[in-house]
């Protein structure tokens, strides 16, 4: 029987630390609508907008140790998605994990495509990080409050300046989250 001497025995690979990444649209919007939006979420949601700009999540956070399926699946649907319009024209409350109010701006035209899109995303080798309890609810959020009736009183002063928000989506961002916010790793232009 031949033994390896012990100088040339191999150590075991380390595993790769994991990494948390997320995928988002992030809406073309008018110069007037964006600085809008921004304001409303600096005041509203200080630490989501210092996190990322305006944006709705089509995967949400998931940890690996490599972004290689979530890349795959993108390249995949932005090849077989043509940009399309939206508008952001409906104020949701919705709530968050801890039982707080998500203040947001849900799509009504293009709802169909950010939810297929959102679905797409998911199958396959990301099929066991997909949620299906909570049904997906396409979003810009805009505000947060640790309390509902909070919540409802921020939803109905939005609801009251609400501008008629329309705007494109025409591209996928794969976004890396970490101690200083969310980095930019890649994005894939809608080309359908």
């Amino acid at each position: 029987m031949k033994t390896w001497p012990k100088d040339m025995t191999i150590a075991p690979a380390k595993p790769r630390a994991l990494r948390r990444y997320a995928v988002i649209a992030e809406p073309r919007l008018g110069e007037a609508d964006r600085d809008w939006v921004e304001a409303l979420r600096r005041r509203e949601d200080p630490a989501g907008f210092a996190r990322v700009g305006p944006h709705l999540t089509l995967v949400f956070v998931v940890a690996l140790a490599h972004p290689a399926p979530l890349l795959r699946a993108m390249r995949r649907e932005a090849a077989g998605t043509k940009p399309f319009r939206i508008a952001l024209d409906r104020v949701l409350q919705l709530e968050d994990v801890e039982g707080g109010a998500v203040i947001c701006l849900g799509a009504s035209r293009g709802r169909a495509s950010l939810v297929r899109l959102h679905d797409r995303l998911y199958a396959g080798p990301l099929d066991p990080h997909w949620r299906r309890d909570i049904p997906y609810e396409p979003h810009l959020t805009l505000g947060r409050r640790r309390r509902a009736a909070a919540g409802a009183r921020l939803a109905q002063r939005i609801a009251a300046e609400t501008p008629d928000l329309r705007g494109a989506i025409d591209s996928l961002l794969l976004i890396e989250l970490g101690a200083r916010g969310a980095m930019p790793r890649r994005r894939f232009r809608l080309l359908g």
